[in-house]
């Protein structure tokens, strides 16, 4: 009987000890990935377009270094890619606080698109401005001060009550996105790697043609699928 009750200690104990070892194996990964494994994991994710999961792997590099300006940056064009305009806006304003220019520009660059999508077209100048004063020499960025110049004064030229109307229509639809976003969360798993289209002359040209003729779901689709933003270059 003691001998029979030893041997089912033990396999009671190397039983806990395998446990322990599984648990440890499906938490750590994520707790000590190197801030490096994290940003390159969001990447892959990202450029297989599985958003949901790129922001969780930025947001742990972000809570393993505040200091990684990649990582916000990454995590402010994963918001942009889900709609979450108002998320993106505030982590390109803090991406800007970088103190390489190439991606301050980026960031400017991309906080312009942000305000174009939430039609705050001064705003979007003001941004685009700001990456041209760092390069001024980038055509994506000339493309969409442009465009941003069209819709402004286009908005100017309609009534106001007419201008309050839309404005507090997209308003009511984009909360209703956000929310919808919120809702869905977790909803794509799997890896990837980022790659941005650019906006070429002749699209440019077809937006603005649009913008002319009010068809305002056919500019955002556009925009939305287009418009260049660009990742920053990975050191690895």
């Amino acid at each position: 009987m003691e001998r029979e009750a030893r041997v089912i200690k033990i396999k009671l104990c190397i039983y806990s000890i395998f446990l322990l070892i599984s648990l440890i194996i499906n938490v750590i990964p994520v707790v000590a990935e190197p801030l490096e494994l994290l940003i390159y994991r969001g990447n892959k994710n990202y450029s297989m377009k599985n958003y949901e999961e790129a922001l969780s792997y930025y947001l742990l590099a972000e809570k393993k270094s505040d200091k990684t300006m990649r990582a916000v940056y990454n995590r402010a064009n994963t918001l942009y890619k889900l709609e979450n305009f108002t998320e993106a806006e505030r982590a390109y304003i803090k991406a800007i606080e970088t103190k390489k220019a190439k991606i301050k520009k980026k960031a400017y660059f991309n906080l312009g698109n942000t305000y174009f999508m939430l039609g705050d077209y001064q705003k979007a100048i003001d941004s685009y401005i700001n990456a041209l004063e760092i390069d001024p020499y980038d055509m994506d960025v000339k493309y969409n001060l442009e465009l941003a110049w069209k819709k402004l004064e286009e908005q100017k030229k309609k009534p106001s009550t007419e201008s309050n109307k839309k404005e507090s229509k997209k308003s009511k639809e984009k909360n209703k996105q956000d929310k919808d976003k919120k809702e869905s969360t977790g909803a794509q798993k799997e890896p990837a790697e980022h790659e941005y289209d650019r906006l070429t002359p002749e699209e440019a040209e077809k937006i603005i043609n649009s913008v002319e003729n009010n068809q305002d779901k056919i500019l955002r689709d556009t925009i939305l699928q287009k418009v260049n933003l660009q990742d920053e270059e990975k050191d690895w």
